[in-house]
């Protein structure tokens, strides 16, 4: 059972390193206005990417699972990613300038 655990969580640590990248990914490219969509969007790009092209190469685990609950994942990822990124950039606005 040792080796089961462990593969848990390398699985955690590949899934948080991947969502980090793209969270980064998305911070700097998506459009400051209409963030909701352009996440949306984005996400179901990305999900397609990781779905239908990654995952039957590099982890048929993933691949194995069915599709839809996957996608909507991607996507549920992508709408809370908006709404941080919304977020932060209201409490970076409303903040005083130091210096």
């Amino acid at each position: 059972m040792v080796g089961h655990s462990g593969s848990i969580a390398a699985a955690a640590a590949v899934h948080a390193f991947v969502s980090l990248f793209w969270a980064a990914a998305l911070w700097l490219t998506l459009p400051r206005t209409h963030t909701l969509l352009w996440a949306l969007l984005a996400s179901a790009a990305i999900a397609l990417l990781d779905l239908r092209i990654i995952a039957p190469v590099f982890f048929p685990e993933v691949a194995a699972l069915a599709f839809w609950p996957q996608f909507a994942d991607h996507l549920m990822w992508g709408a809370c990613l908006a709404l941080g990124f919304r977020t932060g950039r209201r409490a970076r606005a409303l903040r005083p300038e130091s210096g």
